[in-house]
């Protein structure tokens, strides 16, 4: 890591922050419900 570029650092963090996201961060999806009470009227 000593001898790589400022960009190759960054990208390596990259890499390491989007693996650490993907494995402990959970994905959570928003249920769309339609009630027949909430309309226009």
């Amino acid at each position: 890591m000593n001898r790589r570029t400022i960009q190759g650092k960054y990208e390596i963090f990259l890499q390491k922050y989007n693996e650490g996201v993907k494995k402990y961060i959970p994905i959570y999806r928003v249920k769309k419900s339609i009630h027949t009470w909430y309309n226009a009227r």
